[in-house]
């Protein structure tokens, strides 16, 4: 691929002179993890960065404290509205095993690359700090609340095993199952007694039949929170969590009703009493090919590593953000190839070499797709007819 010229070249110009400070931040975020709604040192030092390149920053936004917005826009009226996404949330006990530092970092080069060029060309460009993608999804919230109002177009890189554009998402909806039961000893008096873990086994069984009636792209996964404290005692209560997976919303939401069913099944064997607890619904994610094609053919040019064959992957939040406006995802790759997100190993490796260039691999592809959507409305105008024909 071309090596970055012109316009381009000082894009990469101006990257390269901040990238020693991305390195510090996304090694920062990585030696400080913090749940989802407790990334306080990460929006803190991402909100403290964009201020000082004189961005304007609304913290708090959504009502979520450390959710954020960098506005630059010294010309707004002439062009449109582009929007790079941060995420900086980690896992519980393996700390940043999905590499929101190098998502963080990315989202934070391409606006700290891309800014010096908004002097001279129209429109508006926003890094949007998003918590808790990897619990409650709060990109969600943000678009419910109008934090997305008014943006054209959203990017966002997320580290992988390889590079790709235009990866499928499923669609997910996440739930609890709760039975309330009647607890009594479980040999002097069982006839008293109402299992709720018997329930919840009963329904589990039914999901376990469902999956044999399902298409080949649904994903039942469910696990028993509690179940009881002592072998003779009949539990009166049980819990569990379920993540129902699909390609298509619609066959999603068949699914889940089909779920419950089954857990309705168990309440009427049983007579122990069902509690059903409805969590995030997050969409299969739209892919705009000229888009995808645009942030990729940048991504080459800023010199990505491994770029194999898409995937299906898991689901997230951002393909919300997908339905609502043209945006496109780029998984760079920061590992080597088969090491799995949700590890130690993808944690391991957030900090080597590969995912410092992997930052600017992205950031990269991300400020200069930008400069296209800003400089050529005949590009933006067909990206957003292509996603206004797929979202019909």
């Amino acid at each position: 691929m071309d090596k970055p010229s012109g316009i381009y070249k000082d894009i990469m110009d101006k990257l390269m002179e901040v990238h020693p400070r991305l390195v510090e931040i996304s090694d920062y975020i990585h030696d400080n993890p913090e749940l989802g709604h407790e990334e306080f040192k990460a929006a803190r030092i991402l909100c403290d960065e964009i201020a000082a390149a004189g961005f304007s920053v609304e913290e708090g936004v959504a009502d979520l404290p450390t959710a954020f917005v960098g506005t630059y826009a010294p010309h707004p009226q002439d062009g449109p509205t582009v929007a790079v996404v941060a995420e900086y949330d980690a896992l519980p006990v393996i700390g940043h095993g999905c590499g929101h530092n190098v998502i963080a970092t990315g989202a934070l080069g391409a606006a700290l690359a891309l800014k010096p060029f908004m002097d001279s060309i129209g429109g508006t460009l926003k890094i949007i700090g998003t918590p808790a993608e990897d619990t409650t999804g709060d990109k969600v919230v943000m678009l419910e609340k109008g934090v997305f109002d008014g943006v054209d177009f959203a990017m966002q890189c997320h580290p992988n095993d390889r590079t790709m554009p235009d990866a499928k998402f499923l669609a997910i909806h996440s739930m609890k199952i709760n039975f309330y039961g009647v607890a009594s000893h479980a040999s002097r008096a069982p006839e008293k007694g109402i299992s709720a873990l018997d329930a919840m086994m009963l329904g589990f069984t039914g999901t376990e039949f469902l999956r044999g009636h399902v298409t080949k792209d649904v994903s039942i996964a469910g696990i028993i929170t509690s179940g009881g404290t002592a072998s003779n005692s009949i539990p009166d209560f049980a819990s569990a969590e379920f993540g129902i997976r699909s390609l298509d919303i619609k066959t999603l939401r068949d699914v889940v009703t089909r779920v419950e069913n089954c857990f309705r099944g168990a309440e009427l064997m049983t007579g122990a009493r069902l509690e059903i607890i409805h969590d995030k619904w997050l969409h299969s994610n739209v892919r705009v090919p000229l888009l995808n094609e645009t942030v990729m053919k940048y991504a080459r040019m800023g010199g990505a590593e491994q770029i194999l064959p898409q995937e299906t992957m898991a689901s997230t939040d951002f393909s919300n953000v997908t339905t609502a406006l043209p945006a496109a995802r780029l998984d760079i790759a920061f590992a080597p190839v088969g090491t799995s997100t949700h590890s130690q190993g993808f944690a391991d490796a957030g900090k080597e070499p590969m995912a410092h260039r992997a930052i600017a691999s992205a950031a990269f592809a991300m400020a200069a797709t930008a400069y296209d959507l800003f400089t050529k409305p005949e590009l933006a105008a067909e990206i957003r007819r292509q996603w206004e024909e797929i979202t019909k």
